[in-house]
């Protein structure tokens, strides 16, 4: 349920258009995405009313091919960089990913750990960031 507002949300981020977006799988070849779930305690507080703030610790993570050329690595560092603005300038406008339960509503979303270099190998390597979606459920 989270999980996929939140994909659905990325989806129409203008720098993902038109690519295909994995969940909890990041394929072998490149050029692949995917988020992923964090295993992350839910609770980060709980009303007297029953009501608590939560929060869905997840990753975007990118298979791309493995290159020694700077500007290749430069690009794909820019690209996470955009990404993190794109989020930044969502949230200052309200815009957060639309939770399919009545009771759920997103606060916000925040980069909790800047874009890096996961593993690499011959022919490939994968960055990845990690995000945090803050949001309230009523009981």
């Amino acid at each position: 349920m989270i999980i996929d507002s939140i994909r659905n949300y990325m989806l129409s981020c203008p720098l993902l258009e038109g690519e295909k977006i994995n969940v909890n799988c990041l394929g072998q070849k490149a050029v692949t995405y995917t988020i992923d779930s964090v295993a992350e305690n839910p609770l980060i507080k709980r009303y007297c009313d029953g009501g608590t703030l939560k929060q869905y610790k997840f990753i975007i993570a990118l298979r791309d091919v493995y290159d020694e050329i700077i500007s290749e690595n430069i690009r794909i560092a820019n690209f996470f960089e955009q990404l993190a603005a794109w989020i930044e300038n969502q949230n200052a406008a309200g815009i957060l990913p639309k939770i399919d339960d009545e009771r759920c509503i997103a606060e916000k979303i925040e980069v909790t750990k800047n874009a890096y270099l996961l593993e690499s190998s011959i022919d490939s390597m994968r960055y990845q960031m990690e995000l945090r979606l803050v949001y309230r459920q009523e009981r």
